[in-house]
C-alpha cells in the first residue's frame, strides 16, 4: 500500500513538473505580455523558502526514524518545494531589477526540478513493487555478515528482494556436514540474529542450513535412498551387531556415511569388535550406496 502510495505521489510530481516547464516555455514566447511583477511577491517567495526548508528537515527525521519511504517521499516533496521557492526567489529579484524573463526561467528551472524528483520516486516504487532486490553493496555488506557467523564455513546463495521500504532475505549457509540438528539450527538463528542487528533495512532472514554446496547437480540427495529403505538395506550389513541404540545417516557427496551406536558392553569385548569391523568392511565393499559405517559408544551418567 505504501509503495503504491509512493508511485501516485512520484507520478502526480512528474505530471505537475511537466506541466510548469511547459507552459513556462510557452510564456517565454511572449515576454512582453508578462504582468508586472510586486515586491511583496518576493516577501512571500523568502518566507516560503524557510518555512519549506524547516518542515523537510523536520519530515526527514521522522522517515528515517520510521523507515517510511512515504514519508520520505512527502518529505523531498518539501524540499522540492523549499527549492522550488528558491528558484522563484532569484526569478522576482532579476523580475523586479528589469529582466523580466528571469521570472519565467526561474519557473522552468522549479518545472524541470519537481519532475525529475517525480521520475526518480515513480521508478524506486515500481522496482519495488516488481520485487527488485537489493543493490550489490548491500547485498555484499550482508554476505559478509553471514559468512563471519561462527560455525558458517561457507555462503553459496543469496537472494534478497525488497518490501515497501525494507528487504528479506533468503541465504543457504553451509555448516559441518556432521553436526547435529539443534547444532545447525542455532547457528541459523546466529546468522539470522547477526543479519537483523547490523543491517537495519532488512525485515526478516530465512536461513537454509545445508551440509555442502548443494548447487552442484551431481550432489542432489533426492536421488538416494530414503531412511526406511536404509535402514532396511544395513540389516545385513550389521549382521553381527547388536540391536543399536541409535543410527545416524549422513548424505554427503552423493553417498550415505552411516553412524551405528552401541551399548557399552559390546566394546568390552576386542576380538568380537573386531570381527564385526571385518564382517562390515568386507559386506561394505560393493555397496552402491553405503560409503562407510563408523561404530560409536555411548557415555552417559546414570
Amino acid at each position: 500500500m505504501e509503495t503504491g502510495a509512493t508511485l501516485v505521489l512520484g507520478a502526480s510530481l512528474a505530471l505537475i513538473g511537466g506541466g510548469i516547464l511547459w507552459e513556462s516555455g510557452m510564456r517565454l514566447q511572449h515576454i512582453e505580455s508578462l504582468p508586472v511583477v510586486e515586491l511583496s511577491a518576493l516577501w512571500v517567495a523568502i518566507a516560503t523558502v524557510v518555512s519549506k526548508e524547516g518542515l523537510y528537515r523536520y519530515l526527514i527525521r521522522v522517515a528515517e526514524r520510521q523507515r517510511s519511504q512515504l514519508l520520505t517521499a512527502n518529505a523531498l516533496h518539501t524540499r522540492a518545494d523549499a527549492a522550488s521557492a528558491l528558484v522563484v526567489v532569484v526569478g522576482i529579484g532579476g523580475a523586479l531589477m528589469g529582466w523580466s524573463f528571469l521570472d519565467l526561467l526561474a519557473a522552468a528551472l522549479m518545472g524541470f526540478m519537481i519532475l525529475r524528483m517525480g521520475v526518480e520516486l515513480s521508478w524506486g516504487a515500481f522496482q519495488e513493487l516488481i520485487d527488485t532486490g537489493l543493490d550489490a553493496t548491500q547485498v555484499e555488506a550482508i554476505r559478509q555478515t553471514l559468512v563471519a557467523t561462527p560455525g558458517v564455513l561457507g555462503l553459496h546463495q543469496l537472494r534478497t528482494r525488497r518490501m515497501a521500504h525494507q528487504a528479506l532475505v533468503d541465504a543457504h549457509v553451509q555448516v559441518d556436514a556432521r553436526i547435529s540438528v539443534s547444532e545447525g539450527h542455532r547457528i541459523a538463528e546466529s546468522a539470522r540474529a547477526r543479519v537483523l542487528r547490523e543491517h537495519p533495512e532488512v525485515l526478516d532472514v530465512l536461513v537454509h542450513i545445508d551440509p555442502e554446496d548443494d548447487g552442484d547437480p551431481d550432489l542432489v540427495v533426492t536421488r538416494l535412498p530414503a531412511r526406511e529403505v536404509l535402514l532396511r538395506e544395513l540389516q545385513p550389513l550389521l549382521a553381527d551387531l547388536p540391536v543399536p541404540e541409535k543410527i545416524l545417516l549422513h548424505y554427503l557427496s552423493g553417498k550415505v556415511e552411516v553412524e551405528i551406536f552401541l551399548r557399552h558392553a559390546f566394546f568390552e569385548n576386542g576380538e568380537a569388535l573386531r570381527l564385526a569391523e571385518e564382517g562390515i568392511a568386507e559386506r561394505l565393499r560393493n555397496h552402491a550406496v553405503v560409503r562407510s559405517i563408523s561404530l560409536n559408544c555411548t557415555i552417559a551418567p546414570k
